[in-house]
């Protein structure tokens, strides 16, 4: 039985990009139909999306542009022309 596909964890940030590692997964994971039981846009995914001022649909074809974890930052930051995010606590 092939192991069910997860995201990676809520606590990675990418260069200083709070929740855009696990968000860019769920994103491709979308795009590529292997989603799962798993949500993109998720209510958190929405609120990190409303914080760089992105649509889902633009930030999953960074996601699925990006071949790199610095690719995906770089492009986020152009596109948002934001250095930063932090999940809200």
């Amino acid at each position: 039985m092939a192991e069910e596909w997860k995201p990676r964890g809520r606590e990675l940030v990418i260069d200083g990009l709070e929740w855009v590692g696990r968000m860019a997964d769920k994103a491709r994971a979308q795009h590529g139909g292997y989603i799962g039981e798993y949500i993109y846009p998720c209510p958190m995914d929405q609120q990190v999306l409303r914080d760089l001022s992105m649509s889902s649909e633009e930030f999953m074809q960074i996601a699925v542009e990006a071949g790199t974890d610095s690719e995906l930052a770089a492009k986020v930051k152009a596109a948002s022309g934001k250095e930063t995010v932090a999940t809200p606590t």
